[in-house]
């Protein structure tokens, strides 16, 4: 899939934090994400784009964001 071109996506501010809805460039494809921060919102939003286009993460960042989900405040 072509990952080239531009991207789209509304970040919307909720109780728990911030949803994301976006599309491809395409318009083929549609991403929903969400997180609580303003700084976990766009790796989720990364995250999100890299799974549509099956971008593979390397087990260390999988580590890492397991680590970012389940930290405790």
């Amino acid at each position: 899939m072509k990952i080239t071109g531009k991207y789209n996506f509304e970040i919307k501010k909720c109780e728990e934090g911030y949803v994301v809805t976006g599309k491809t460039p395409n318009k083929k494809g549609t991403i929903i994400t969400q997180g609580r921060t303003q700084e976990e919102i766009f790796d989720m939003i990364a995250d999100a784009y890299m799974c549509l286009f099956d971008i593979e993460l390397s087990w260390w960042n999988k580590l890492l964001c397991k680590l970012m989900i389940y930290r405790i405040k």
